[in-house]
């Protein structure tokens, strides 16, 4: 499919809403430092995404602006 011919001016391939999700980083092989994501340091009371509390409306709010471009105030 030609997305330009279709008359969509952009196309995202990897939509994150959260971005990359990670705990503290890590130490690796020699001495560098890596992503992780440990389970246990991430669960948060009461849980909460980057973004502080959302709603699953929301969460469909963001994603519709971010297909359509008609984000609401």
């Amino acid at each position: 499919m030609n997305c330009s011919l279709a008359g969509i001016p952009a196309v995202k391939y990897n939509l994150t809403l959260l971005g990359v999700v990670s705990t503290d980083d890590e130490y690796w092989q020699g001495g560098s430092t890596t992503r992780a994501f440990r389970y246990q340091n991430a669960i948060q009371e009461p849980p909460l995404t980057i973004a502080g509390q959302t709603t699953e409306e929301m969460m469909w709010d963001k994603l519709f602006c971010s297909v359509s471009g008609a984000c609401r105030g």
